[in-house]
């Protein structure tokens, strides 16, 4: 059940991203091989298929694409979204990723939370802050110097450790370059045990954990990241639409809620009426993909709103500032949605009001044509 609810929350991001590759894409995509522009306060955002940035760049780096590539200096923070991620040189903020398959090989300063189908922190990697890392395969070769968080299918250490290590995988593995210098706190099923090589050094004890109830910080922030980084994907891939929606939400708030009822009581009919006959048989498949991943990405909008609320009204006048304000806000609502008891109705009101705010923008779209 527990692997059931890793795949929920990575899964949905994770299959976003990796549309960006689909010929269908290639319109809402501004493909880029050289480095993005410096913007004025110092910081790169862009958007594309194929991203490379090798410059220094004073302040924060934030990039969104299918294939990502960074290998220069940041003075801020890294924050990516894409299919495949290799973040090399030296992050002196904090490096924030999510995506199909994230590779990390430098010197970060702050922390690192990385989210993918398969995470890999290299040899040369150093860390100067905590490391929050889930995924389907994580495997550990470099250096952190503060707590180390993993959940994973199947998580491998191989690097140096200065202090604990928490793990909650289905396989652990602790090679022989391995160097614990704090306790190792893991939790798995029942009838498994890490497999820890003669070699490895660990200096604190081995400390078996029992399953928590789902709300554990690691869970959290796996989550909470999943939303944040999958609010900056749809804000640099349909910025216009998000806006629109976006603005159709501050306008008619009551409308929109009203739509999106709507939109989640019908749907669901749609697609069992499609399923009644063989020939829509693919047709129910589709509106029910499309209405899965409709549920999990609706609350973006209403995250931009909340951003822009919280930057005191900042208008989303581009790209970039879209992905920013889509990105704050989602922090926000990410909280209320991931808290207990409160969260389900917080999701229930976001679902609707993004839905319905979608759809009036596309009536008035069509209204207009």
């Amino acid at each position: 059940m527990r692997e059931k609810q890793r795949r929920a929350v990575g899964v949905p991001l994770v299959a976003f991203a990796a549309l960006c590759a689909l010929p269908g894409c290639s319109d809402t995509l501004d493909p880029q091989t050289q480095a993005p522009t410096l913007r004025p306060n110092g910081d790169v955002v862009a958007a594309g298929r194929n991203l490379l940035l090798s410059d220094s760049v004073p302040g924060d780096v934030m990039l969104a694409g299918q294939s990502i590539a960074f290998d220069g200096f940041a003075g801020g923070a890294y924050v990516g979204a894409g299919a495949d991620q290799t973040v090399t040189g030296e992050v002196q903020g904090s490096v924030r990723a999510a995506g199909g398959s994230i590779e990390l090989d430098a010197t970060v300063g702050r922390n690192v939370t990385l989210a993918g189908g398969s995470v890999t922190v290299q040899q040369g990697t150093q860390i100067a802050g905590n490391s929050y890392l889930g995924g389907g395969t994580v495997r550990f070769r470099g250096t952190g110097s503060g707590d180390v968080y993993i959940k994973a299918k199947e998580a491998v250490l191989e690097g140096t450790f200065g202090r604990d290590v928490h793990v909650e995988a289905g396989s652990l593995t602790i090679g022989p370059e391995a160097r614990i210098q704090g306790e190792l706190r893991y939790k798995m099923q029942a009838d498994s045990q890490p497999e820890v090589s003669a070699e490895a050094d660990v200096a604190g004890q081995l400390v078996p954990l029992e399953p928590d109830d789902g709300y554990g910080v690691g869970s959290f922030v796996f989550k909470l990241l999943s939303l944040v980084l999958a609010a900056a994907v749809v804000a640099a891939l349909f910025p216009a639409w998000l806006v629109s929606s976006a603005e159709e939400l501050e306008r008619r708030p009551v409308a929109a809620l009203g739509f999106g009822v709507a939109w989640v009581l019908a749907v669901p009919l749609i697609v069992i009426v499609s399923a009644v006959t063989i020939i829509g048989i693919p047709m129910a498949l589709i509106f029910a993909a499309a209405y899965g991943a409709s549920l999990y990405l609706a609350p973006i909008v209403p995250a931009l709103w909340v951003g822009n609320r919280v930057l005191k009204g900042r208008e989303p006048v581009d790209r970039g500032s879209a992905m920013l304000l889509a990105a704050l806000g989602s922090a926000v609502v990410a909280v209320a949605l991931l808290l207990p008891w409160i969260g389900f109705l917080a999701r229930v009101v976001a679902t609707c009001a993004g839905l319905g705010s979608l759809a009036l923008a596309i009536r008035s779209r069509h209204a207009e044509a």
